[in-house]
């Protein structure tokens, strides 16, 4: 765990299903300068199985806001 970093209680949250695969289509869309590229989003959500598209595009801002930029 990274130098201040603090979760409520003992452990970190776990990601659930939903966030693994929001994970996996972050990664898929991320286009190497820090955005997304939104146009494959239908297509990597039909592909990962993800049915609410709505809640996946909230875990992916979340998760955009949140990673570091890669400079």
């Amino acid at each position: 765990m990274g130098a201040g970093i603090q979760f409520e209680g003992a452990e970190p949250p776990e990601m659930g299903d939903g966030d693994r695969v929001a994970n996996q289509i972050f990664n898929a869309l991320a286009n190497g300068s820090g955005g997304l590229d939104w146009q494959g989003l239908e297509f990597m959500a039909a592909y990962f199985g993800a049915h609410d598209i709505e809640a996946l595009v909230h875990r992916l801002l979340i998760i955009k806001g949140h990673r570091p930029d890669k400079n």
